[in-house]
């Protein structure tokens, strides 16, 4: 019965990225997604609440629960080049997807869901820490997760909509950059690429 269920689930979604294709996201309705999947308007109501619960279980089957698998283990850079991998095989899909504005834009769902990654690599990372945890700490864990999902999310948006052909593994150097280098020798251009992509394969290439 459950996987029946899954079955459904997934027609409905799979029936939404197809229109995706061909329709801006403000002229899909729920009885477009049920004709695409082959089932009646009623049926969508047993799954989901609106189109954007829609969109948000895209990425979370495309891309975070894949993800996840990574973080879960505090494998950072696994997970990353896991995530700009996933979106890159329906690039298209999540460059229209990024144009959807206001209070349910695509960036702020992707952004509670990079949020909750970054929050399980912490805890991860942490679990079994012997470290005394101060009465205040200068970065706390929201705060971290909240700035580096942030970065994140600017980081997908300009990927997705960048023209040129940059792989996920260029791009994810480029944040590795960002992230593993301090900003003014970045701004100074004083970091060796080359120490860069080691680090990166030494935890990326020696699980694959």
């Amino acid at each position: 019965m459950e996987s029946k269920r899954e079955a459904t689930r997934l027609a409905l979604i799979n029936g939404f990225k197809s229109l995706m294709m061909d329709f801006p996201f403000e002229k899909i309705t729920i009885k477009m997604i049920t004709d695409e999947a082959g089932y009646i308007r009623p049926t969508f109501y047993n799954y989901f609440y609106d189109k954007y619960e829609v969109l948000e279980w895209v990425f979370k089957t495309d891309v975070e629960d894949y993800v996840n698998v990574y973080m879960d283990n505090g494998d950072f850079y696994k997970g990353l080049l896991t995530m700009f991998e996933k979106i890159e095989e329906n690039k298209e899909f999540y460059i229209r997807a990024l144009k959807i504005k206001g209070q349910n834009a695509f960036t702020e769902i992707i952004r509670r869901h990079i949020y909750e990654n970054f929050s399980r690599l912490y805890d991860a990372l942490n679990l079994n820490t012997k470290r005394r945890t101060r009465r205040k700490e200068i970065l706390d864990k929201d705060l971290l997760c909240r700035y580096y999902a942030n970065g994140l999310v600017f980081m997908v948006k300009t990927w997705a909509e960048e023209k040129s052909e940059i792989s996920p593994r260029e791009w994810t150097e480029k944040y590795c950059v960002l992230i593993d280098v301090p900003v003014v020798d970045v701004m100074k251009r004083d970091y060796n690429e080359k120490l860069i992509k080691k680090k990166m394969s030494k935890h990326i290439d020696a699980k694959i």
